[in-house]
């Protein structure tokens, strides 16, 4: 079976930049931390250089129980790769090595001892990778690795065929599962599916005949929104009754562009980035109608960016 993983280097084995890296994401997360603190001094004018240069880490994602950091490492020369650090003593416990110009384009944590990671491709120094649509995952010292979901081989779930695989979302609880949006080239329709990371089995849990859309569920796994563009970039919105069918919502009945991304705890209420004719969005709290917005963020010029 393809793991789609190169060799694995663990805690105690040999690597030059284990301690080295080690310390700098310590030094790096002192620094955020002590910055808000530090006392006003004249700037200092920035290098060019800064400019041109690119970071080393990125992607840093918390396991559910706090005692372990995963971290994307970029060592050059096209080589990339995924690091676990034990936050207690800041040891590596593993080293996933990705076939040279392949990167983590999306990391969870699906249990506090097991992740799963999305693969992309680097196609230039600058550019954003490119997803490939191939999922892996594997346990926190990097063994048991799996190769989920791709263009080379399903899940385990019988008539669920080979395609393009993207981590949706994941349970409010951590239990060794996340969802998974598949697209494919042969159908246009977009299905999210709950996957086991472990036993990579697969269950249907949402599926519209239009291709492309995301999906926004509540605490409970139930897909409540999906949203895209259609083929003229025309946003489409839809939304999930009782019974599980799907209506179309039109922006009229919204009073301009609603995306939703994140239901309350009790899913009463629903947040979502909100704009008119064009503008700039705005944050908003709202009913799962979209009636009775509440802004909670916005600017009269730009847009609120992403959250964290």
């Amino acid at each position: 079976m393809p793991s789609g993983l190169g060799p694995v280097s663990l805690g105690h084995g040999e690597w030059t930049g284990k301690k080295g890296m080690g310390i700098w994401i310590v030094a790096a997360l002192a620094a955020c931390l002590v910055a808000g603190a530090a006392p006003a001094f004249a700037a200092e004018p920035v290098p060019v250089e800064a400019f041109a240069s690119s970071n080393s880490i990125g992607m840093l994602r918390l396991s559910p129980d706090g005692r372990h950091l995963a971290v994307s490492v970029d060592f050059g020369d096209g080589n990339h790769a995924l690091t676990v650090y034990r936050l207690e003593d800041m040891q590596q416990t593993s080293l996933l090595r990705l076939p040279r110009y392949e990167l983590p384009v999306q990391t969870r944590w699906v249990s506090p001892q097991r992740l799963v990671i999305a693969k992309g491709r680097k196609m230039g120094s600058r550019e954003q990778p490119v997803p490939t649509g191939e999922i892996i995952a594997s346990d926190l010292d990097g063994g048991n690795q799996t190769y989920v979901y791709g263009y080379r081989q399903s899940t385990r779930t019988p008539g669920l065929e080979r395609g393009f695989g993207r981590i949706e979302g994941l349970p409010d609880v951590a239990n060794g599962r996340f969802y998974m949006r598949r697209l494919s080239r042969g159908t246009n329709r977009s299905q999210l599916y709950d996957v086991d990371a472990t036993k990579t089995t697969a269950r249907l849990v949402a599926d519209i005949p239009v291709k492309d859309l995301s999906f926004v569920l509540d605490r409970d796994g139930v897909p409540r929104y999906a949203f895209g563009s259609d083929n003229d970039d025309n946003y489409l919105l839809y939304m999930a009754g009782p019974d599980g069918d799907w209506t179309p919502v039109d922006a009229s009945q919204m009073g301009g562009k609603f995306v939703p991304f994140s239901l309350t705890g009790d899913g009463r209420q629903v947040y979502a980035w909100f704009s008119r004719e064009g503008g700039p969005a705005a944050l908003v709290k709202a009913n799962p109608d979209g009636g009775g917005r509440q802004v909670l963020a916005r600017d009269a010029v730009a847009s609120v960016g992403d959250l964290e």
